[in-house]
C-alpha cells in the first residue's frame, strides 16, 4: 500500500502497486489471488488505526488467518496497474477481526470476499 485514501471508523480504503518483477508477475501479468495480501495489509492498517487498538503498534504481530467467499474476477491481472482496497469491518471478537474486502483495477473489481486478521497485541 502507498498511501490511505479515506478512513472511516468502520472502514478503509487504500492505494498500491504490486511492485516490478515481484515473484509472482509473469510478463507483466500477476495471479489475482495475490490480491488477498494487498486487501490484508488494508484491512492490518484500519485496525492499527483503531481506537480500539490496545498498543502503539510496537510488539504487534498480525497475522491472515482466514480467506472465506474469495472471487476473483478473473485469473490474472496487467502488474503495473494502481490498486484500490475497500476494506469494511464485518466482525470482531478480539483477537480475530473480520473484514469485508474488495480491490479493484484501473476499471473494475478483481478480487472481492472476506478475511480474518489474527493480531497478537504482544
Amino acid at each position: 500500500m502507498t498511501r490511505i485514501l479515506e478512513t472511516a471508523p468502520d472502514g478503509i480504503v487504500c492505494e498500491g502497486r504490486l511492485p516490478a518483477g515481484g515473484p509472482y508477475e509473469r510478463d507483466g501479468r500477476c495471479p489475482t489471488f495475490v490480491l488477498i495480501e494487498v486487501a490484508a495489509q488494508a484491512a492490518a492498517a484500519l485496525a492499527a488505526l483503531s481506537p480500539r487498538s490496545a498498543s502503539d503498534g510496537a510488539g504487534r504481530a498480525e497475522y491472515l488467518v482466514r480467506a472465506r467467499d474469495i472471487h476473483c474476477a478473473r485469473p490474472e491481472f496487467d502488474s503495473g496497474q494502481v490498486l484500490r482496497a475497500r476494506v469494511r469491518r464485518a466482525g470482531d471478537a478480539t483477537p480475530l477481526h473480520l473484514f469485508e474486502v474488495e480491490v479493484r483495477g484501473d476499471a473494475a473489481i478483481l478480487l472481492r470476499g472476506e478475511i480474518g486478521i489474527y493480531i497478537d497485541e504482544g
